[in-house]
């Protein structure tokens, strides 16, 4: 039979803002920049395992109380990941979808210039270019969390602009 590995919540926060905290000086390239986002996808991982343990699992450890401390973690990694994506962006030559009318729509864009929201020229309606937010270097790194309802995302809080 299998035991169930728990995970040591305590050890883990505090193993991942030391390393957090060593990569603050310089996030927007070389080294620094890759440690924040393989963190910033650790921590990704490591909120669902948690988000999905059983009640008495997340008792044994604290996890209540160390969620929040992950919670503000990948808040600020959300943001120097998304800097370092805006900085690293160049205007090419976009594709997306039309929510909207379902018309392919290609256009010159820059995110760090025009953000991760354009319009259709064909109906007006908004387009989020998610392609341009979670491939900005060719490499997946996260899941889009886009909300039809706000026309928002963790990336994208409001407004045209990013």
């Amino acid at each position: 039979m299998c035991e169930k590995k728990l995970i040591d919540a305590t050890a883990l926060c505090r193993y991942l803002s030391n390393w957090q905290l060593s990569c603050t000086g310089n996030v927007t390239y070389g080294k620094d920049a890759r440690d924040n986002l393989v963190i910033y996808n650790t921590l990704d991982k490591v909120m669902e395992v948690i988000k999905n343990a059983p009640a008495e699992e997340q008792r044994v450890y604290n996890v209540r109380v160390d969620k929040d401390k992950l919670d503000a973690m990948q808040k600020v990694l959300t943001q120097q990941v998304h800097l370092i994506a805006m900085e690293t962006s160049k205007p090419r030559t976009v594709t997306e979808m039309c929510p909207n009318c379902d018309r392919e729509v290609t256009m010159e864009w820059d995110v760090s210039v025009d953000g991760y929201k354009a319009t259709c020229p064909h109906c007006g309606g908004r387009l989020m270019l998610c392609d341009e937010c979670r491939h900005p270097n060719g490499g997946f790194f996260d899941k889009c969390d886009f909300d039809a309802k706000t026309d928002t995302c963790k990336h994208n809080p409001g407004g045209k602009r990013a």
